[in-house]
């Protein structure tokens, strides 16, 4: 498949230190002891993915915030629940979470960047997605227009820009019409900036086939629906991820993230990436003894080397990177 033309690279754009995500496959810790525990577990769980992606990258946060589509309400809507959840992050990576976004569902993650970038002169930022259900509601594992659900945590450590005005396009709602409108927003940004690899969440159907014809397939990366199902917000960062492994920048290039919400909203967000960037993928049992390994690893067995984890090497994408300095 021929190349697509790339944006010259602008620096001045978020740079991404680490895109990590651990797949968990469901049901979420349904043999623990109570929904205490579970709670625990899943702030353990991304406490030590911040803490071994920090540690690899030398990274050193100024905040942290947490993303979150499907997070049981025994944490957003319980302050005892939250600070059982945030104490176990913060007793496993040290940094205790500033909020949870969840209003803005899949595209919490941007909004959060936004947030950072309009109210804060934060400069290094942790974010958490962390999406496990450890209730097991059939309506969150299948949607009747995405398909399946994939649920897991992601760690994203970012370098805001200096310039506070280069914040990602948040949108919304949309009533009835927000994929049509995200895509024509991605559209609009690529004619001003250029074509550059964009990522967007996994579909099946029309909004699959209206992505392809708005945006052309050889500018997306690959849509894993059927491999992952919808993954919340973690969907554009796996794709990265796995475009990443496949073809490793050598120089910094920029790359287009992008989320949509049930709800009408969307957020996008241009980034930067290069060979300092870490990446990985790593797929995990949801039961409480497999959860334990995972976050009791030793120091010295990281758990972000995803190659060796995967059913399968990931297939070339269709997107040839071409950096520029």
């Amino acid at each position: 498949m021929s190349a697509i033309a790339m944006a010259t690279t602008d620096l001045a754009d978020t740079y991404i230190h680490a895109a990590v995500h651990w797949r968990v496959e469901p049901p979420f810790a349904i043999d623990a002891a109570d929904l205490d525990q579970q709670i625990t577990l899943s702030g353990q769980l991304a406490g030590r993915q911040l803490a071994e992606t920090m540690a690899r990258t030398g990274f050193d946060a100024e905040a942290l915030v947490v993303s979150s589509t499907v997070m049981t309400a025994a944490i957003t809507m319980s302050a005892a629940g939250e600070a059982r959840f945030f104490d176990a992050i913060e007793q496993v990576c040290g940094l205790r979470p500033q909020a949870i976004v969840n209003a803005y569902m899949c595209t919490g993650w941007g909004y959060a960047l936004r947030h950072f970038l309009r109210h804060t002169d934060v400069k290094r930022v942790a974010i958490a997605i962390v999406d496990l259900d450890p209730h097991n509601l059939a309506w969150q594992r299948r949607h009747p227009v995405i398909g399946a659900s994939g649920f897991g945590v992601t760690t994203l450590l970012a370098t805001l820009p200096s310039d506070r005005s280069r914040e990602p396009q948040c949108s919304g709602p949309h009533p009835n019409s927000a994929f049509n409108d995200f895509v024509m927003a991605l559209k609009a940004h690529h004619g001003r900036h250029g074509a550059q690899p964009t990522f967007i969440p996994f579909t099946q159907g029309a909004l699959a086939t209206t992505a392809e014809r708005v945006l052309a397939k050889t500018q997306l990366g690959p849509n894993r629906n059927a491999e992952y199902g919808h993954c919340f917000g973690a969907d554009p960062w796996i794709g990265l991820i796995e475009w990443f492994e496949a073809q490793p920048p050598q120089s910094a290039c920029s790359v287009v993230a992008g989320g949509i919400a049930y709800n009408g909203y969307y957020s996008f967000a241009p980034v930067v990436v290069d060979a300092q960037t870490c990446v990985g993928f790593r797929r995990l049992g949801g039961d409480v003894a497999s959860l334990e390994r995972a976050i009791g690893a030793p120091a010295d067995e990281p758990l972000i080397d995803s190659r060796a984890a995967r059913p399968h090497s990931p297939r070339q994408l269709p997107l040839e990177l071409q950096s520029h300095a």
